[in-house]
């Protein structure tokens, strides 16, 4: 009886050992695909209009397998999709900053034009030094300067009669 179950233990343990090989194995396996960014914002919104601040970014990145972390970013800004499609940031490029931050990603580039659309993109390196872009994403300024308001009126009605509460009936007593 102690033969067998000691057998059945052995057994046991070895089925364990190599079930726990092939979920390693596979767990590793995925850690070579490639990282994806997705989720791309500009001051918390998705391809915004109106930007009147200095634009941050942020995006998600995704990957499979265990200890997968983004160790570097690049983020460039362009005036046309056609440049960003090309990685090339004419209006600005971070360069390749090391860090695992992916969010309050502060624009730091040549003066941004009001009512203008820019488009951008963001390179991330992986903890195996693999790099991947993500797609091309936009957003556009609103007004930036005080001086573009000149001549702007209010909008109102015109408003001839005053409120009163006088024939008003209360709902409560």
């Amino acid at each position: 009886v102690m033969r067998k179950t000691v057998a059945i233990i052995m057994a046991s343990v070895l089925a364990l050992s190599v079930f726990s090989g092939i979920t390693i194995f596979t767990m590793n396996c995925k850690a070579n695909e490639e990282m994806k960014t997705g989720n791309m914002k500009v001051c918390g919104l998705v391809s915004p209009v109106g930007i009147d601040t200095v634009p941050v970014f942020s995006w998600e990145n995704t990957g499979t397998g265990f200890g997968r972390s983004m160790t570097a970013y690049r983020v460039i800004v362009s005036q046309n999709k056609n440049n960003a499609d090309k990685k090339k940031g004419d209006m600005w490029d971070s360069g390749k900053t090391e860090g695992k931050n992916n969010y309050d990603i502060s624009y730091g580039g040549t003066e941004l034009a009001s009512r203008t659309e820019y488009f951008w993109r963001v390179g991330i390196w992986d903890e195996n030094g693999r790099e991947t872009w993500s797609e091309t994403a936009s957003f556009e300024t609103g007004i930036l300067s005080d001086d573009e308001w000149h001549g702007a009126e209010w909008i109102t009605a015109d408003v001839e009669e005053t409120f009163s509460l006088k024939n008003t009936k209360w709902i409560w007593r």
